[in-house]
């Protein structure tokens, strides 16, 4: 008997497969186990197998196999589902002040009425979600909470939102498969031209003014000149003289002139990702502490497995020998290999291609060829004659 189904999810799950009740017959014993399944999911050669977490969606199958001390065996095999999953959403979301009644009132509403609908993933029925609201004052000390129904409107406030406060409202759906979704949504302050805070710490235009120490804007901010670097902006009136004004370069169609520093405590690198037909390769120029830089070429995303060529300065390695060197790197498992040169100060071994020697007679006699002076005389048919030794 296979046990251990219930509802998977696609990114979410994972499965644990057991195998009970099986037992011999005529005085035999279970002496093997096997579980297998489809290929990427797992298996085992025990009684049990927990999967790792499932990207696979529809049937899935499994088969059991036990082999009693006699050489007799069985098998069963069975079904389980995986079902596409995503995290809980928001379908629609309604905030504004309003009155006990939660009519609509911008101006004198002290309280908040919210109306929010929301879903996730079926998974067969099996997963659920819920929703909570915390509404909280901005730069106060005001704050409650309730449960959110889906497509239900819901009144919070109890009359005590200040008109000249502004108030965020933190919405959070949790499922039954433990994912969270939070948005957060504003409830403004009643309109103002201006609004200066009780204290004279804070001010607001078109709006009731936020926080100790700032300046509030409830309306689009224009300005007839451009404002300049050296007070927080741009100085400029278009992305392209902002970027210059700035020293940035855009993300896409721009040239960089002069030295681009990219620095970290270990690893400075930077990557070029190529993308197309879904590759996962990666390009990667790296430096590194230890005094090398390399030129890499990666599989994947973890860096696992890649080739790399290896430049080492003179304080990491001070053999030329090794100064440049192919690194293959095979499941986190670091390979060296030597990339020769004409500067390296040992010859290229025989095994590499080359002659194991610095001088031309001690090439030759390595490679088994006689010296043009260690020949024997010609004959007197004027042929030389090669004797082997």
């Amino acid at each position: 008997m296979l046990a251990g189904w219930g509802i998977y999810a696609y990114g979410k799950s994972k499965a644990t497969l057991k195998i009970n009740g099986a037992a011999g017959v005529y005085g035999s014993t279970i002496k093997s186990y096997s579980i297998t399944t489809d290929p990427g999911i797992g298996s085992a050669s025990s009684s049990s197998l927990t999967t790792s977490t499932i990207y696979k969606t529809g049937t899935i199958t499994v088969t059991a196999k036990v082999t009693d001390s006699r050489g007799r065996s069985a098998t069963k095999s069975t079904t389980f589902s995986v079902y596409s999953y995503g995290s809980p959403y928001f379908s629609s979301i309604e905030a504004y002040r309003c009155t006990s009644s939660g009519a609509r009132d911008e101006v004198n509403g002290t309280y908040a009425r919210l109306l929010v609908s929301f879903a996730c993933s079926a998974l067969s029925g099996s997963n659920k979600v819920t929703g909570q609201v915390v509404l909280a004052q901005v730069g106060g000390s005001y704050s409650t909470s309730a449960t959110l129904t889906s497509g239900t409107a819901l009144i919070l406030g109890g009359g005590n939102l200040a008109v000249d406060a502004t108030y965020k409202a933190t919405l959070t759906l949790t499922d039954t498969v433990g994912t969270v979704s939070t948005y957060v949504v504003e409830i403004s302050s009643a309109a103002y031209i201006m609004h200066v805070k009780k204290g004279g710490k804070a001010i607001g235009f078109g709006m009731a003014a936020g926080e100790d120490n700032t300046a509030s804007f409830g309306w689009a901010v224009k300005l007839s000149n451009p404002l300049e670097v050296s007070q927080g902006g741009t100085g400029a009136s278009s992305a392209s003289s902002a970027c210059s004004n700035i020293g940035a370069v855009k993300k896409a169609g721009d040239t960089m002139t002069g030295n681009l520093s990219i620095q970290t405590s270990l690893y400075p690198s930077l990557y070029l990702l190529p993308t197309y037909n879904g590759t996962t390769n990666r390009t990667v120029f790296e430096g590194s502490y230890a005094g090398a830089s390399s030129f890499s070429a990666w599989q994947d995303s973890t860096g696992n497995n890649r080739r790399m060529l290896e430049v080492r300065n003179a304080a990491y390695q001070s053999s030329r020998d090794y100064a440049v060197v192919l690194r293959d790197v095979v499941n986190g498992s670091y390979y060296t290999y030597r990339v020769f040169h004409a500067g390296m100060a040992t010859p290229v071994p025989i095994a590499n291609g080359g002659t194991g020697a610095s001088a031309a007679k001690a090439a030759l006699n390595n490679l088994g060829v006689f010296y043009a002076d260690e020949l024997p005389e010609s004959g007197t048919d004027g042929q030389i004659c090669l004797v082997p030794v």
